[in-house]
């Protein structure tokens, strides 16, 4: 089930966005966002204890999810990465699973890749989506009662 949405008053609403930024609405949207990047690192993980065969565990450990920072103000953003400050060690030797996730997502030579992160990016994105978009109907709905302006129409 998508939610229909019909911006009414865009200039309105844009200018009223804008006065958001650092307030806490603002924060609420940074919350959802991450909230939606934090589901799409859960699903990597249970596709890396899925697909992927354990020697350390360290890559199974190794997605994170962080929020963008940014200069410009009113703009949120979030990102899954595989975190590059882990480390342990296998047989004596370092492991890193920031130099070798790359290996186990595309393949090599010898070995075809498994693809848990594009997996994992391809099922989970519209629900991540789907996450955000209700969120900010959300906020734009306690917008409309503090402001007393009808600016939605779902």
């Amino acid at each position: 089930m998508k939610p229909d949405v019909e911006l009414l008053g865009m200039k309105e609403l844009s200018k009223k966005f804008r006065e958001l930024a650092g307030t806490p609405d603002s924060r609420k949207m940074n919350k959802i966002i991450l909230d939606s990047a934090e589901y799409v690192r859960d699903t990597v993980k249970s596709n890396i204890k899925r697909f992927v065969k354990r020697r350390t565990g360290l890559l199974e450990q190794s997605p994170i999810a962080k929020k963008i920072r940014r200069k410009r103000k009113g703009e949120n953003s979030a990102f899954v990465r595989i975190d590059r400050y882990l480390k342990g060690t296998y047989n004596g030797k370092p492991v890193i699973p920031n130099k070798y996730a790359h290996l186990v997502e595309f393949g090599t030579r010898g070995k075809q890749g498994i693809g848990f992160f594009r997996k994992a990016a391809d099922s989970s994105g519209p629900r991540a989506e789907r996450t955000i978009k209700i969120g900010v109907l959300k906020i734009i709905r306690d917008i409309e009662k503090k402001r007393a302006i009808k600016a939605v129409r779902a």
